[in-house]
């Protein structure tokens, strides 16, 4: 006899915060890890990982995205962004990101390289490009810096 009393079950594993992978996505990018990632994580990218993005990229929950730093404190990470469009990477309103000990690098065209319509803090990093305006803080958004941070054209 068939029976009738059965429903779907849905098996997750659970997101490790750590970025593996420098592919634009798939499996441990940061793409995957942000999106699986719960609201207030912070991301941190494995020693020698350097994520290549080739298109936007919009944070679109509170996350703290932390590189590694050598023993000068000087960002070693980099995330470069090679497309090009209307951002490179967007924080979304109301979103509270900070970039940590991490460089940001637009290789392209796409401009600005970050734009913020939330609360973006920067600390230990730099965010390049050869774009402007380099970073993009519309009305209403904030952005907050500490120790050594350089944004440069």
């Amino acid at each position: 006899l068939e029976s009738y009393n059965c429903k779907p079950v849905t098996v997750t594993g659970a997101c490790t915060p750590l970025v593996t992978s420098a592919a634009n996505s798939g499996p441990g990018t940061l793409r995957d890890i942000a999106g699986c990632a719960a609201e207030g994580a912070s991301i941190t990218l494995s020693s020698g990982i350097n994520p290549l993005l080739t298109s936007a990229w919009v944070i679109d929950k509170n996350l703290t995205i932390d590189g590694n730093v050598n023993g000068l404190n000087q960002p070693i990470t980099e995330i470069t962004l090679n497309f090009s469009g209307s951002y490179g990477i967007k924080v979304n309103p109301s979103k509270t990101v900070t970039f940590k000990d991490l460089k940001v690098n637009m290789t392209s065209t796409a401009s600005p390289v970050v734009l913020n319509e939330g609360n973006l803090t920067l600390n230990n990093a730099e965010i390049k490009g050869n774009v402007n305006p380099v970073i993009n803080n519309t009305t209403g958004s904030t952005i907050n810096v500490s120790n050594s941070v350089t944004i440069k054209k």
